[in-house]
């Protein structure tokens, strides 16, 4: 195999990694701040959980092991890039010093290297495990990968429900990793009157440890590993855990605590308590909506501020059988009629009176100057959820043209002001139709 056959190789293993994304093998790009041209050898762009999503994947073909300096330079090609996340692969393996500029480097961009001959235990990226009106947006560290329906509870009785995904190394089992390698798991704890904050949850399952075992030895860290929640770890010991130790991350949000579980023998251990607070750090805490069938809808993050718009909000979008992408006329009209009814009452005809102008400008600015509009088609309703901080959800337009399709697309996830709370329904969304009519567009 020759360096080409090596890339091409590479290429189409990602055409069956990524199916609906946009694989190419050596295109040019240019630099963002170098403003020259930059070759690359794989360029994956697609869209992964509802991001946009830009990889850039080196392939190198050497007599030699990559070294740190390979790994700084490539660091600083992905960042002129402005790229997602960058895969780094060689046919020769890499240093220990190279591994570890590429693992804990901390900058946005995520940085894996790739031994040629592991590429076929290479799965993904991300999984969307979630719990109630809570979810998170989890990266699998280097070399393992994440598993969405663990089955712990078949071969470890002590593991309780709430279990809501798994990560462990690549080409192992779930069995396999838990008992020799090393095995982490999410699950989660509701605040309530029952659990009210993380001290009074430390303090229970410490309860529960030393009634279990005889002398555990259990040791507590406060540690800073991100900004939008407290971070606290434990540590577990016991003669009868043999030569595991059990490592526990707390993470304490304000309605919900996420721990992250490590069990490890100790020769792993520190290793493995890496990936641990890499897991902590990098995965993104979502909020969740359902449909009337409890049918996840939509997930979108909560830590930003409603006026810093809708650039540094991540929403996802889960088409159903409530919200189709493109309703008939019988479901349309079952939401024109919602949304006339919300916008019927004093707080909703102020709401209209507010952002009708502004949807028939923008509806307006779709269609070509140089035409006008038929005749038929100066009248249009615009259909839509609004959430409770103001985004447009599930748009739709009729009568349905490219042009009018386009308007609807357009204001996929965009803001309008924050709609009244009398007209919300049961799902925590406003419905909203808004009769829009402009004049035809003069030639």
């Amino acid at each position: 195999m020759n360096w080409k056959d090596y890339e091409i190789y590479i290429t189409r293993h990602f055409q069956k990694l990524f199916p609906g994304a946009s694989i190419q093998h050596d295109v040019r790009r240019l630099g963002l701040i170098s403003k020259t041209e930059r070759q690359i050898d794989i360029l994956i762009e697609g869209r992964i959980a509802g991001f946009a999503l830009t990889i850039v994947v080196d392939c190198k073909y050497f007599g030699k092991k990559v070294d740190v300096k390979e790994v700084d330079s490539f660091l600083g090609y992905l960042h002129d890039l402005k790229a997602s996340k960058g895969i780094l692969i060689t046919n020769q393996g890499y240093t220990e010093a190279a591994y570890n500029r590429a693992m804990y480097d901390t900058r946005d961009v995520e940085l894996r290297i790739i031994d040629f001959n592991d590429l076929e235990k290479y799965q993904g990226f991300l999984a969307i495990p979630y719990f109630g009106a809570h979810g998170a947006i989890v990266p699998a560290p280097d070399g393992w990968i994440i598993d969405s329906k663990p089955q712990i509870h078949k071969f470890h009785k002590k593991a309780k429900p709430g279990i809501i995904a798994a990560l462990y190394p690549a080409g192992l089992s779930e069995m396999e990793a838990f008992h020799r390698e090393g095995y982490i798991y999410f699950s989660y704890s509701h605040k309530d009157k029952k659990w009210p904050n993380l001290d009074h949850l430390l303090a229970i399952q410490e309860a529960n440890i030393k009634a279990h075992y005889k002398n555990p030895r259990i040791k507590y860290e406060e540690i800073n590993l991100r900004d939008d929640c407290r971070a606290r770890v434990r540590h577990l010991e016991a003669e009868e855990m043999r030569d595991t130790i059990e490592s526990t991350l707390f993470l304490d949000f304000p309605k919900v605590i996420i721990y992250i579980n490590l069990l490890a023998p100790s020769s792993k251990h520190t290793d493995y308590l890496k990936k641990l607070y890499w897991i902590g750090e990098k995965f993104i805490k979502v909020n969740v909506l359902y449909d009337t069938s409890k049918r996840p809808i939509r997930v979108w993050t909560s830590a930003q501020s409603r006026s810093a718009g809708p650039r540094n909000v991540h929403t996802l979008m889960l088409t159903t059988d409530l919200f189709p992408e493109h309703p008939n006329d019988k479901e349309f009209a079952k939401r024109q009629k919602a949304g006339e009814a919300a916008l019927a009452t004093p707080e909703g005809k102020s709401y209209m009176a507010q952002v009708a102008p502004y949807l028939a400008n923008a509806l307006r600015s779709c269609f070509p100057k140089e035409r006008s509009i038929a005749s038929d088609s100066r009248s249009f309703v615009f259909v839509a959820y609004i959430t409770e901080k103001g985004q447009i959800i599930y748009p739709a337009i009729e009568p349905s043209t490219d042009d009018t399709e386009s308007f609807a697309k357009e204001f996929s996830s965009a803001w309008l002001p924050k709609p009244p709370v009398t007209g919300m329904e049961n799902l925590g969304l406003f419905p909203f139709a808004v009769p829009i009519s402009i004049e035809a567009a003069k030639e």
